[in-house]
């Protein structure tokens, strides 16, 4: 959390602007970067994805990154969901 905690306050961005970025609660993203509570995976990337750690992106396993794609395609009923949201390709590949 040193990290994120760190590329945050470097890059000048307000708590209030990274939970709008990353649509985690406000609240949850403090607790988080105090280290009071755990990240989910899928947090835990749109963070990375926020603050362009694509070092640590790079560490996450590429099936990881696939699955969580997956999961923000698609809601609870199958159909389209926040698409786009998390690009692994993009980083990975180079483009």
């Amino acid at each position: 959390m040193n990290r994120i905690r760190d590329a945050r306050e470097i890059r000048g961005i307000p708590i209030a602007e990274l939970a709008r970025r990353t649509e985690i609660d406000e609240s949850h993203l403090g607790k988080a970067l105090r280290g009071k509570r755990d990240l989910k995976a899928d947090e835990l990337v749109r963070l990375c994805y926020a603050l362009e750690l694509k070092d640590l992106v790079a560490l996450i396993p590429k099936e990881t990154l696939k699955r969580l794609a997956t999961l923000n395609r698609r809601g609870p009923d199958g159909t389209a969901k926040r698409q786009g949201r998390i690009r692994p390709a993009r980083w990975r590949d180079g483009r």
